[in-house]
């Protein structure tokens, strides 16, 4: 029963994973696991102080644990799922020893500490938490190495499709994702699952919070394992328990540590191990008492606020550097530090690619935080998945309308890169990609030159990603004038400070008319200039056929 139960929760999670893409169906509940997680939801609740997404997946999951123990790690965590299979596979150590001895502790310990940093305004959850661990590897890891099987798959049935004529999968392609920082995530998970060598789960009754926060609520389960008389003290149990949960003598355990996985049950050769409710005291088994070191609790939580100060959280100060760009619709930057659980959802639904995981760009707090490269891609601004992906509300969901007045920056143009200002050569590739018309070109010393309207500009990064100059790009998008909020309109927000993001209408001379600078027919900067016959040349513009589009070179 217990393993059909792992192998269909692992399913429906990667299912679930799989379904977090562009076109996304809002119904389906993609973030179902990581919105159930009551550690990482309490973590955030703690560092941001505020109800930032609905709780009650997680306060359902602690009722459950309440009556039932903790029969989450056993049953139901994709993660214990992934390390039962792997185990099968690692030489463990002979039966009967238990190497982690007093180190199933450490999990306390850890949890001690997370939760006093997330209270000095550190959330560091996303470092320990088995369901964000799993899904950040998913996204930044196993799905890109999936797509990229795929792709192989049909390179090499190719040319028989061709052959067959099979015109649409012989040229069938899948866009490869491409995510830096990801051989640090396989280093992770690899130790996490690699660690089985020295026990079953050796990391869930030694490492994992999640495990460790459950446990605290399982002390009043009424569903509890049960020993009947006629035990003969073989000791089958207490070796072959992967939780370390049975102690000396084998009708009593650990509360804290019993996953309810009855395996002790299954290797019983007279079976007189049983589970099931004791309602009244007298009924209940004997338990084991908690014995965790004070001292060392107090370690784990002095740890846990010096890290909080390690990482920048206190006094409340984020360093920022100009490179970094948040996803539109991203709350404030240190709330968002604090809500973000680094999951990767939203960069694996990215439909162009351009979120990444951060490194150092704004310190440790900032590690696999999502930010746009937008040299790499640009923001398609048709698609707001990302929001509507976030488990946390550290990126807002946002409709259309909202996403495109989320202003995430304003595009600068480096004239010592460009090259008209630089070279005087014809260029105007960002004007004809912004899809807002907010670059025009004016006459500079006899070149007209682009400028950027800032009013106009969300900070899409179309023009950054296909300058043509080699390198760094000679127009590059930096967080001026972003707009963060937790709250409110972002169309307000635009109608309030006068910028309108409205499609590109194919003219810049009435947008330089606009911005005061009047071009008559007699300028000596366009010497060729005739006003055209309908039907002839560009009939919105009036401009000479072969000049193009906003440039006028002054020969």
């Amino acid at each position: 029963m217990r393993y059909r139960t792992q192998i269909i929760s692992l399913a429906a999670f990667t299912l679930l994973f799989f379904l977090a893409r562009y076109p996304l169906e809002e119904r389906l509940p993609t973030h179902a696991f990581l919105r159930a997680d009551p550690l990482a939801i309490s973590m955030i609740i703690l560092s941001a102080r505020r109800l930032a997404v609905s709780i009650w997946p997680a306060l359902a999951l602690v009722a459950a644990t309440l009556m039932l123990g903790r029969f989450f790690c056993s049953h139901l965590c994709p993660l214990g799922t992934w390390i039962d299979f792997t185990d099968r596979w690692l030489h463990h150590p002979p039966a009967g020893a238990k190497p982690a001895g007093r180190m199933r502790h450490l999990k306390f310990y850890l949890l001690a500490g997370l939760g006093i940093g997330a209270l000095a305004g550190w959330n560091g959850v996303f470092w320990l938490d088995p369901i964000v661990l799993l899904t950040r590897a998913y996204a930044l890891v196993l799905y890109p190495l999936g797509v990229m099987a795929a792709n192989l798959g049909l390179d090499a049935i190719r040319p028989a499709a061709g052959a067959m004529g099979w015109v649409t999968l012989s040229h069938a392609h899948f866009s490869q994702p491409l995510f830096f920082t990801n051989v640090m995530i396989v280093i992770i998970l690899a130790a996490v699952l690699l660690a089985g060598r020295f026990g079953r789960r050796f990391w869930c009754r030694t490492t994992c919070p999640l495990g460790a926060f459950l446990g605290l609520f399982s002390r009043w389960a009424p569903f509890r394992r049960r020993v009947a008389d006629g035990c003969i003290e073989c000791g089958r149990c207490q070796s072959q328990c992967p939780a370390d949960a049975i102690g000396a003598d084998p009708r009593k355990h650990r509360w804290e540590e019993c996953t309810l996985c009855r395996t002790c049950a299954e290797v019983c050769p007279v079976e007189v191990i049983s589970f099931g409710y004791a309602w009244r005291r007298r009924q209940t088994p004997q338990l084991l008492p908690w014995d965790p070191s004070r001292r060392m609790l107090l370690w784990g939580m002095t740890g846990g606020l010096a890290l909080s100060f390690f990482h920048g959280t206190m006094p409340y100060r984020v360093r920022r550097t100009d490179a970094v760009i948040r996803p539109p619709g991203a709350v404030p930057e240190r709330m968002f530090l604090q809500q973000c659980i680094r999951c990767g959802e939203c960069m694996r639904a990215c439909l162009t690619n351009t979120l990444q995981p951060g490194l150092w760009e704004v310190g440790p707090e900032g590690i696999w935080a999502p930010l746009m490269d937008l040299r790499f891609a640009p923001c398609e601004q048709n698609c707001n998945v990302c929001g509507l992906v976030c488990p946390t509300g550290a990126i807002r969901p946002l409709d259309l309308e909202e996403k495109k007045h989320a202003k995430v920056g304003t595009a600068v143009i480096r004239k010592d890169r460009c090259l008209v200002w630089e070279r005087d050569r014809i260029c105007l590739i960002c004007d004809e990609v912004c899809p807002y018309n907010a670059i025009v070109f004016r006459p500079v010393d006899g070149v007209r030159r682009p400028f950027v309207i800032e009013e106009q500009c969300n900070g899409c990064g179309y023009c950054e990603h296909k300058c043509p100059v080699g390198g760094e790009s000679a127009i590059v998008v930096t967080p001026m004038d972003e707009f963060r909020f937790s709250t409110g309109s972002y169309v307000d927000e635009a109608r309030t400070r006068s910028m309108r993001f409205e499609p590109d209408p194919g003219n810049d001379r009435f947008v330089i008319q606009e911005q005061g600078l009047q071009i008559s027919r007699e300028s000596p900067l366009i010497p060729e200039y005739k006003s055209l016959p309908a039907g002839e040349g560009d009939r919105t513009s009036g401009r000479k056929p072969g000049l193009p589009k906003g440039f006028i070179l002054d020969r």
